[in-house]
């Protein structure tokens, strides 16, 4: 079941472009260490890798033949093909590991990092989910484009936001987190009586 947040933040993904490169960087390796495997060892063994070979050019093109919403090609498909390559190259089992791992945070890339604000605290959507009740929190306000979190230990957020909001939004925003902090202030302070 999903929850409703009152207010929810989209954050700048500034991970997107380093992700890519770094997608780009696996499928060159993976390719040239595959076609050079291929062309030293010309056996019937080899098939395989050069089918695989194929299809991760084909993946590819379909990847820059789609781009996702963030402007940037999903290479997890390609990641993929380019894992199980490595698992018929000699010696490649672990690197087919890793590649599949780095498939899956390929794909978490592009997820937009959101932050639910609502009664009860501030949840932060991205892996691994992670939830800050108003009791942790001294103080939580958008300002020019910037969150900022500040907790009670002294550890402080800051990140931009992917889109400009009104003045009055933003207002409303701030307003809202502060009677919530005020509130668990209150509730968590010992009653004098």
């Amino acid at each position: 079941m999903k929850k409703e947040f009152p207010y929810i933040v989209v954050l700048a993904n500034n991970i997107r472009k380093p992700a890519h490169f770094i997608s780009w960087l696996l499928f060159l390796i993976t390719f040239t260490s595959g076609t050079y495997f291929a062309i030293t060892h010309l056996t019937f063994s080899v098939i395989p890798i050069l089918v695989l070979l194929m299809i991760m050019i084909i993946a590819l093109i379909f990847s820059y033949r789609r781009l996702t919403e963030d402007g940037y090609p999903s290479f997890f498909w390609t990641i993929i093909f380019a894992a199980l390559c490595w698992f018929q190259l000699p010696g490649g089992f672990y690197i087919a590991l890793l590649l599949f791992v780095a498939a899956l945070l390929e794909r978490q890339s592009h997820i937009p990092v959101e932050i639910g604000i609502d009664k009860e605290g501030i949840t932060f959507n991205h892996f691994p989910l992670k939830f800050y009740s108003w009791d942790l929190i001294q103080r939580c306000m958008v300002k020019e484009g910037i969150l900022t979190i500040d907790y009670k230990n002294n550890r402080l957020y800051q990140r931009s936001i992917s889109t400009d909001i009104s003045a009055e939004d933003e207002s409303e925003l701030n307003i809202y987190c502060n009677s919530c902090i005020q509130q668990a202030t209150e509730e968590s302070s010992p009653s004098s009586n």
